[in-house]
């Protein structure tokens, strides 16, 4: 293979696998700062919700990884419905938490702006590797389980995703 040719899918799906473990690990990892910070401020059912939901997504990344690992041919669609749902999650989370940071009055900062910037900054640099990372990885895992049936699990996964959370956190916190 010369030097700058691109690696075929097939020889990709054990890097990915990997990535997929370790930023699983990273997306649960992420959340020790933010609760050390505000559990103790007695933040209610809400965020316990949101915590856990954050938890179980971390799990659908390290459930990827592992999945893609398997030899068997119903990994990668299984990996590809994964991605979906967590790309879905990443865009419409990264619309809320980005339009509810917008919402910071101007004028003088809060006085737990640096906690606010730390909240949202990890939060909003964590949505945007999952969707650079799900829209290319997405196209790579179509190439390797081609099909109607494959892109119709990717499209309706990304769109219960997207809507789910979409929907709950319209319910949780308005529009």
């Amino acid at each position: 293979m010369a030097d700058g040719a691109a690696i075929p899918a097939p020889a990709r799906l054990p890097s990915i696998a990997k990535a997929c473990i370790v930023l699983g690990i990273v997306a649960a990892i992420r959340l020790v700062p933010e609760v050390v910070v505000i559990v103790p401020r007695d933040p209610g059912r809400v965020y316990y919700l949101l915590l856990a939901l954050d938890l179980l997504w971390a799990g659908l990344w390290i459930g990827a990884g592992v999945v893609l690992r398997s030899p068997r041919p119903a990994a990668v669609t299984f990996a590809a419905v994964d991605g979906a749902l967590l790309l879905g999650n990443a865009l419409a989370s990264a619309c809320f938490v980005g339009r509810d940071f917008l919402k910071v009055p101007p004028g003088p900062r809060p006085s737990n702006w640096n906690i606010l910037i730390a909240f949202y900054g990890s939060r909003m640099l964590f949505y945007g590797i999952e969707i650079l990372f799900w829209a290319c990885v997405l196209l790579i895992l179509l190439k390797q389980a081609p099909g109607r049936a494959t892109l119709a699990a990717i499209v309706s996964s990304f769109l219960m995703a997207a809507g789910f959370q979409t929907i709950l956190l319209i319910t949780l916190f308005g529009w």
